[in-house]
């Protein structure tokens, strides 16, 4: 209990513990806590990767927030991902697409169509995170998602939801939904 302490009080809070490099943990706990620390991130990652990959994604809402939690609700940077989906809606890749600054992030259409075709994807889920906390999608978040959308249409590989990661929430900017972490 002292080490969580300590922990929360040198990065600010459990997000800063777990998205902190293994050298600033270092720094703070030593080599052996840090190392600690990275192995349970890694098994956490893994645990919510392999429960949302053994069956159909859209169906299990509560396991996609968690698994996106993992991924991007604590860093400090944006970061755009994609779930690629087949036509049973089960999990065939996850792809990291680019990494922004805390507030905004490079939208690369063609790489993100580019990646779902390379992998025989039939739909997408395009996830991003704001550092800021904010859930609320920009003009700019909009506007590139609609571009997106005909695209991948016109392809037939369906962007099914553009989710946002930011503070306790997920927030779909197709469905309308909002998950607060606090209610899975």
């Amino acid at each position: 209990m002292r080490m969580a302490g300590l922990l929360v009080r040198d990065f600010g809070s459990l997000g800063g513990v777990m998205s902190a490099s293994w050298w600033r943990l270092r720094g703070s706990v030593g080599m052996k806590v840090a190392n600690a620390i990275s192995a349970s991130r890694d098994l956490m990652r893994r645990a919510l990767t392999e429960g949302v990959a053994a069956g159909p994604v859209i169906s299990n809402r509560r396991e996609v927030v968690l698994l996106l939690q993992a991924h991007l609700g604590s860093l400090r940077r944006e970061r755009l991902i994609a779930l690629y989906l087949d036509s049973k809606l089960r999990l065939l890749r996850i792809e990291r697409i680019s990494e922004g600054t805390r507030d905004s992030i490079p939208f690369d259409i063609s790489k993100i169509i580019q990646s779902g075709l390379e992998v025989g994807a039939c739909g997408m889920l395009l996830v991003h995170n704001h550092p800021s906390g904010d859930a609320a999608s920009s003009p700019s978040d909009r506007d590139a998602i609609g571009r997106l959308s005909r695209v991948a249409a016109e392809l037939d590989m369906h962007l099914i939801d553009a989710l946002i990661v930011a503070g306790g929430e997920c927030r779909s900017m197709l469905n309308g939904w909002t998950k607060s972490t606090n209610e899975l």
